[in-house]
């Protein structure tokens, strides 16, 4: 077995490296076949004078389907690829129609208050009663929603704490690491006239 050596590794060739490879392994076949060929040939050739043709005929054809059924076999078609019972490989997984059912349904488990941003909606009061704080809000149509500490506000938003003029709410974001974070939000009292 010839040794190899690269970069002070010895590499040994296997032994049956001809069938490792298919395009020599194919070479060789068809080397093989054609001196067969020659060889069955030049003996039909030399034993023609001393054989009946009949005989010498039915010879020919069965080494022709010999060789035919051996070319065959080694004939390369390539790849086909079969479709049947398999998926379209370039149609994409995830439909617009999934993702919006999707939506849809995270839509029906939240409430009013929920499907609104605090950016959406102006704080109109503020009340405070026994050390608890009361918000009211409306959205642009005018229709008003009431805030208390753990009322849920917006997708991801808490409200966290009222306290005079100013109603502070806790947004939970994901980071690209995954990480959650928190952020506050404070909405503010308007006084009378201002914008």
């Amino acid at each position: 077995m010839p040794n190899h050596k690269i970069n002070n590794l010895n590499i040994q060739k296997p032994a049956n490296a001809l069938i490792t490879r298919p395009g020599k392994l194919r070479f060789y076949l068809t080397l093989a076949l054609l001196f067969m060929g020659i060889a069955i040939y030049s003996t039909n050739a030399i034993s023609q004078d001393n054989a009946p043709d009949s005989e010498q005929s039915a010879e020919e054809v069965q080494t022709a389907k010999q060789l035919a059924d051996i070319l065959s076999f080694m004939k390369d078609d390539g790849f086909v690829y079969r479709r049947e019972g398999r998926p379209d490989p370039f149609v994409p997984f995830i439909t617009e129609q999934m993702l919006k059912a999707e939506k849809n349904k995270e839509n029906k488990d939240l409430t009013e208050l929920q499907l609104l941003e605090p950016g959406q909606l102006s704080l109109v009061a503020i009340i405070f009663s026994n050390h608890n704080g009361t918000a009211m809000v409306q959205d642009s149509q005018g229709k008003g929603y009431i805030l208390n500490i753990g009322t849920k506000i917006g997708r991801t938003g808490i409200i966290e704490d009222i306290v005079p003029n100013t109603v502070i709410i806790k947004q939970t974001y994901k980071t690209i690491s995954g990480k959650t974070r928190y952020r506050n939000i404070e909405m503010v009292l308007k006084k009378e006239g201002e914008k």
